[in-house]
């Protein structure tokens, strides 16, 4: 043997080895992520469908016992759900499940009622948790708007109009995602929109 020389007896790792093994690893690591994310996903839409048909159907009962679809908040709708469910935090208003800011910075929201809550609770024994995590959708105009919850929107008709009365319960999330069946889906480039759609005159939901 030449001086100077030594011969490699132990089991250990050269580099390259050991880089195979940390990118094999991570490779690893960043699949399981996804599947994890995957399932999460899955269990959330989940959930919030679930919620979604539940007040539908609240709605739709309320509508054939009083005749017309219920009236709270802003003209149109409101936010399901009750004001403890929409915490004051940031620069969310209490009871608030969106924010609107027009160009010019004009502020507005629409609210949960807890008196809205407790009328379609009675109708199915108690709602679940309406909220759903924030999302933004930001205008080119430079305003923006927030959503943090499931909104009602409805249209009562006089009596006698050809067109029914109608009504929409709708959530929104970040990305293009395809909504579920008997769902209206609208993808803006930033989030999705998710509406169930309430007729009136066919007893239950399309």
């Amino acid at each position: 043997m030449l001086r100077g020389h030594t011969t490699r007896t132990g089991a250990g790792f050269t580099i390259i080895e050991l880089l195979i093994v940390i990118v094999v690893i991570a490779i690893l690591a960043s699949i399981t992520a996804v599947v994890y994310a995957g399932i999460q996903d899955k269990a959330y839409n989940t959930k919030i469908v679930a919620a979604v048909d539940a007040y539908s159907k609240s709605i739709q009962m309320y509508h054939i016992q009083n005749g017309s679809f219920p009236n709270y908040g802003t003209t149109w709708g409101s936010c399901l759900g009750r004001t403890s469910d929409y915490p004051a935090t940031g620069d969310w208003p209490e009871g608030a499940c969106t924010i609107y800011r027009s160009p010019g910075g004009q502020i507005s929201h629409d609210y949960a009622s807890d008196e809205f809550d407790d009328e379609l609770s009675a109708f199915v024994g108690g709602l679940p948790d309406p909220k759903v995590p924030e999302v933004r959708e930001d205008y080119s105009s430079g305003g923006y708007s927030r959503y943090r919850g499931i909104y009602y929107e409805h249209q009562n008709n006089a009596s006698g109009s050809s067109v029914a009365d109608w009504a929409y319960v709708e959530y929104v999330i970040k990305g293009q995602h395809e909504c579920p069946n008997k769902y209206v889906d609208r993808f803006n480039g930033q989030v999705t929109f998710c509406s169930r759609i309430i007729w009136a005159t066919d007893g239950g939901t399309d």
